[in-house]
């Protein structure tokens, strides 16, 4: 048992001093935002956090709230879409850009 936890801890200290010592913070709260459904019939920018319906609503898809009456029935392709996310982030001199 004791060879087992010397080397899991071995592996622990491999693994953590081949990861690179400089730490890049990047927040994604941004404005910089765009969505579109699955085949890009629908589409806008967003916020993140956040939620579709709110974009959805925001940028005039949809025009009433989607709890009043009977909304929830009426606008339930959306929850029945792939919806995707996307921002371009650029980092000093980490590299390439990547989405």
């Amino acid at each position: 048992m004791r060879v087992v936890e010397e080397m899991i801890a071995a592996l622990f200290l491999l693994c953590s001093s081949a990861t690179s010592s400089t730490v890049f913070e990047l927040s994604l709260d941004s404005s910089h935002w765009r969505f579109a459904n699955r085949n890009t019939s629908v589409f806008g920018t967003g916020r993140v956090p956040g939620g579709v319906f709110a974009d959805l609503r925001s940028n005039g898809v949809l025009n009433e709230d989607p709890l009043r009456r009977y909304n929830d029935v009426a606008y339930r392709w959306v929850s029945e879409d792939d919806w995707i996310y996307s921002a371009t982030f650029k980092g000093e001199g980490a590299g390439p850009v990547h989405k």
